[in-house]
């Protein structure tokens, strides 16, 4: 149990001895001008990039809350080259179908009908894999092929010299329309889609709308129309404007550029992301949060001829005397996902202050400068090297110290006395 002494001992001295630094004054104009030009650029650099640029005496709430609300309009017609089902008129509800994930929509723009399709037993002439000469190179009697969505049968059609499968007949035909150089359906350019979004931030308690004040009921009865130049807060916004501006860097609207850019996205489809951003800043006005849009195709980011554009399936059923059939529809089309990116900011005194002392805490940076010129590139570094380094001196008060104190102090007393006496 000695050791515990000293050890307590030491570390109440730890606890109780306090450190200072050394101050040392050097009239030098070299060094001098150098720590207020740091100091001048780093107060600089915090008042106008922190406080100024970036308002960082403000609290920023980005834990918003959004929703969309979509609704599209619009007459196409499909070619007269097609059959007389395929032809024909094709308003909103037709082309707009149900989205496959939540806060996105999905207009068709191309398609291939597969029509008065019955269970059946038939062979795919579309499918290699499915190449046969005998009855032994197909698959066992009842074995699936996926890719014609049908079960083997386990025999060969010696005249097409393909598999015969039970399922949908005739098998789906996969050949795009005009050679796949257009597509079958006209004027969906010209469809609009008004979008609609609410954002809320829970920290303010206060939410926002893309239908802000200078939008009226009346600007949108008589068909406003976004445009990033001229109408920049219209919600109401053509397909092909939105298809231009996303396949390309440029935010600008260009009406040649945009339906170049559509004409060619309508053949197999493509996904469009819509962001809506919003700056919220509180300190001013709310009528001032006001908010913007991009647009960024997102299908082309990785480029790859696999699976290119967005396509899915889709069936409509009837009977036709008795007969249960269907029409196969591949649709092909562009997926619009929106999104928001949305802050709020306001002045916040706890948020203010910290950054206050993160910067004050910069100017530290100057007497390191200084410092670091003064001791390794000024001609006299040495002499100021020898002038500012002093062995540590420790001052310890001990009882013993305080009792030789009060000796001398009647020591003091004692000899006054006796000069008092002799005189």
């Amino acid at each position: 149990m000695k050791f515990i002494t000293p050890l307590f001992s030491k570390a109440v001295s730890a606890i109780f001895t306090y450190k200072t630094t050394k101050k040392i004054s050097l009239e030098t104009k070299c060094v001098g001008s150098i720590n207020w030009i740091a100091r001048t650029a780093i107060f600089g650099t915090i008042l106008v990039w922190i406080f100024i640029i970036r308002q960082q005496y403000q609290y920023r709430d980005t834990e918003s809350i959004s929703a969309f609300t979509t609704k599209l309009k619009g007459i196409a017609y499909s070619g007269s080259k097609l059959t007389p089902k395929e032809r024909r008129l094709w308003d909103s509800a037709d082309l707009r179908t149900a989205s496959q994930q939540t806060n996105s929509f999905f207009v068709m723009t191309n398609f291939i009908v597969t029509d008065n399709q019955v269970h059946s037993q038939c062979s795919s002439k579309h499918d290699a894999i499915m190449r046969c000469l005998t009855d032994d190179d197909c698959s066992p009697a009842g074995e699936p092929y996926h890719k014609v969505n049908g079960m083997s049968v386990g025999k060969c059609n010696q005249t097409t010299g393909h598999c015969i499968v039970e399922a949908w007949c005739p098998s789906e035909d996969e050949t795009l329309p005009n050679n796949g150089t257009t597509s079958v359906l006209n004027y969906i350019q010209n469809f609009t889609v008004l979008i609609k979004n609410h954002v809320y931030f829970p920290y303010f308690d206060k939410g926002r709308s893309n239908l802000i004040e200078s939008v009226t009921y009346d600007m949108l009865s008589k068909g406003c129309r976004y445009d990033p130049d001229k109408d920049s807060y219209c919600p109401i916004f053509r397909i092909q404007t939105i298809v231009g501006m996303a396949d390309r860097k440029s935010q600008k609207a260009d009406h040649d550029e945009d339906e170049k850019s559509f004409k060619k996205m309508a053949v197999r489809g493509g996904v469009i992301s819509i962001t809506v951003k919003w700056d919220c800043n509180y300190d001013c006005d709310e009528s001032h949060c006001k908010p913007t849009y991009k647009f960024t195709r997102l299908d082309t980011l990785r480029r790859t001829t696999a699976s290119p554009g967005y396509n899915f399936y889709y069936a409509h059923y009837f009977k036709e005397n008795g007969t249960k059939k269907r029409e196969l529809i591949k649709a092909f089309g562009i997926l619009f996902v929106l999104r928001t990116d949305a802050i709020a900011r306001a002045f916040d005194f706890v948020t203010f202050v910290l950054n206050v002392g993160s910067a004050l805490a910069l100017f530290s940076i100057a007497a390191f400068i200084s410092e670091l010129v003064l001791f390794c590139c000024h001609k006299d570094r040495e002499y100021f090297q020898s002038h500012t380094t002093d062995p540590t001196i420790t001052f310890v008060k001990r009882e013993t110290d305080t009792a030789q104190e009060k000796n001398d102090q009647n020591d003091t007393a004692c000899s006054r006395l006796e000069v008092v006496d002799q005189q």
